[in-house]
Order: structure tokens, then C-alpha cells, then sequence
């Protein structure tokens, strides 16, 4: 698209490039909240069509970024037409959002973000995969396959929100520091549970997929068509046993109570998951099509919820006692 050169795109693109601006061309709002998240964002200018900037804009100004919208006329690529002088005259403007901003989200969903890219080596050192030759040997072979998976591809909604269960009930420091907030501290204990529960969610991808016959995830080939169904099992099994451990490993400073409660409500979560999972292979094998939408809100609850409900016990049972939760978590 911006090199095909049938509109104005690439003008714009070479004096963006020019003012500092990271120039992406592609559609849609998951793409700009990973952009917000992934680090500090001065400003956005979004050109695209009228309804793609209703829904990405929301999103921007709730993050606290200032942003400008310009409405192309017609969206139909090469006869795509905009008000071409608009956009220059806005494209080196900047005025910050007005004092005070409002408590944000935005600073913890760097922080889960950050614990898979900056901080992974670090509270998930490797083991028999430190070097490349280490790696490919037959010992390394899973923990490296594992380690690729579990820092790679989603959304991290999961530990996300085991950060801010635990930052909700210590203060709610992180919510407050602003939007502008890059460097928030998160105790490695509480990082390393937060990692266990994407351990455990990615340990049921790779099982699910498996189960579905899935070809692709996160844009690519999944584990069991790039690497082989035992070794896709092996990984997911691997996944599981490495959350466990991500858990007992922070009792020393969450206690060894609060620890041994995660791990319970963690091992609960995975029998209902299981149980959802099972309940829905079943029914397609039978091949009957007249489930109930009861029965099949119940298959599908069981399959999702069980593991955003140990997130949010998590965060809460290691700020303290949780027993006035408990009515909220089922």
C-alpha cells in the first residue's frame, strides 16, 4: 500500500518519517493499543475511513495519548480520496492532553508486556538452552521450543490482570502514576505468577489446537504442524509443570500459604478448562446438533473463564486475605 504509490500515502510517509513519527499502514484498533502498549507514545494521527477511527480512537484517548483524526472521503485504494491539505496542516501540529489525566490501565499493560520481552531471560532463566548450540540439542530442544512460545504471540490480557488485582488491593499506586507512567516496578514474585498463569494459557493453546486441528496461531503454523504432534504435547505438558513451578518459586515472598492457595485455584481452573474441553470434543463426536444454548454458554464459560478467574484471585490472594472477594471470584 505505501509503496504502490497510486495515492498520497507515501508523501505523507516520507515527512512523518522526517518528524519522527512511526508510520504504520494497516487497519483496525488491536493494531494501535499493541503499538500504545509496547512503549511511549507522544501523539497519533490517524487517517483512515470514518468507522476504523470511531473504534481506534476511543481506545486512544482512554490510554491518554493525544491523537487527531483525519476521515478519508473514500476509502477504495488507489481511488482513495482525502482532504490532502488537512493533513498537512495537522501532520507537525502537537498539543498535550490538559492536566490532570485521568488513572490509566495503560502503564500495567506495558508492565505484562514487559515481563515477556525486557524482563523474560531474566525471571525465567533458561536452564538447558542458554546458547544456540544448547538449543538445539536434544536436551534443550523442549525447553527452547517452550520458552519461543510462552514469550511470543497474544495479548497477555491474563497476566495483565493478575497485575492489577494485586496493584487494586497494595494501594492502586500503578494505576494512578498516569498513562505517561514507562517504568513501573513489579516485584518478581508477583511477576513470576503473573507469568504462570500465560504458561498455563499457552499450555492449553497448544493442547486445544492439537484437539481442533488447528493450522494456525498468532499468524503462524502451530506447535504440532511446524514441530511434530508428540512434540507439540510434550510442550504444552512442559508449560504446565513450568507455571507450577513459576508459583512455588515466589513463596518466600507472597508466603508460603498465599502460594500453596494460587497453586490450588490455579489446579482448579485446569479441571474446569478440562472439563469444558472435554464436554465440547464429545459433542462433536456424537454428532448431534441440538444442544441446548445453556448447555452450550456452560461449555464455553468452562473453557475460557476458568483461567481470567485464577488471574484475578492471584493478584488479590497475594496483596493479603481474600475472603470479602470470594463472592466476586467464583
Amino acid at each position: 500500500c505505501e509503496k504502490c504509490g497510486a495515492c498520497s500515502i507515501a508523501d505523507y510517509k516520507v515527512r512523518a518519517e522526517q518528524l519522527g513519527y512511526k508510520v504504520l499502514v494497516a487497519e483496525g484498533s488491536p493494531i494501535v493499543l499493541k503499538i500504545i502498549v509496547g512503549g511511549y507514545i507522544d501523539g497519533i494521527l490517524g487517517v483512515a475511513c470514518l468507522n476504523v477511527l470511531e473504534k481506534a480512537i476511543d481506545k486512544i484517548l482512554i490510554a491518554g495519548v493525544p491523537s487527531y483524526a483525519v476521515p478519508l472521503h473514500s476509502g477504495d485504494c488507489k481511488n482513495t480520496t482525502l482532504d490532502e491539505s488537512w493533513v498537512w496542516d495537522v501532520l507537525e501540529e502537537y498539543e498535550p492532553l490538559p492536566e490532570p489525566q485521568t488513572a490509566s490501565y495503560v502503564p500495567l499493560m506495558r508492565a505484562a508486556n514487559r515481563m515477556f520481552d525486557d524482563d523474560f531471560e531474566r525471571l525465567l532463566p533458561r536452564v538447558r538452552s542458554k546458547t544456540p548450540e544448547a538449543a538445539a540439542a536434544p536436551l534443550g530442544r523442549t525447553e527452547h521450543i517452550a520458552y519461543d512460545w510462552l514469550a511470543n504471540g497474544g495479548k497477555r490480557f491474563r497476566p495483565f490482570i493478575t497485575l492489577a488485582a494485586y496493584d487494586a488491593v497494595t494501594g492502586a499506586n500503578s494505576v494512578n502514576a498516569g498513562p505517561g507512567s514507562m517504568q513501573l516496578h513489579v516485584d518478581d514474585s508477583v511477576g513470576r505468577v503473573a507469568m504462570a498463569i500465560e504458561a498455563f494459557h499457552k499450555a492449553s493453546l497448544v493442547h486445544d489446537d492439537i484437539e481442533d486441528d488447528d493450522l494456525y496461531r498468532y499468524g503462524n503454523e502451530t506447535l504440532h504442524r511446524k514441530h511434530g504432534l508428540g512434540t507439540a504435547i510434550n510442550v504444552g505438558d512442559y508449560l504446565i509443570g513450568l507455571g507450577y513451578r513459576l508459583v512455588n518459586s515466589a513463596r518466600s515472598e507472597i508466603g508460603a500459604e498465599a502460594s500453596s492457595d494460587i497453586i490450588e485455584r490455579m489446579a482448579a481452573a485446569h479441571v474446569k478448562l478440562c472439563d469444558g474441553q472435554g464436554a465440547e470434543m464429545a459433542w462433536q463426536e456424537a454428532g448431534d446438533l441440538s444442544v441446548t444454548p445453556l448447555d452450550a454458554l456452560q461449555i464455553y464459560a468452562l473453557k475460557t473463564s476458568p483461567a481470567f478467574e485464577a488471574a484475578l484471585y492471584a493478584g488479590l490472594r497475594m496483596g493479603g486475605p481474600v475472603e470479602q472477594y470470594e463472592k466476586m471470584i467464583p
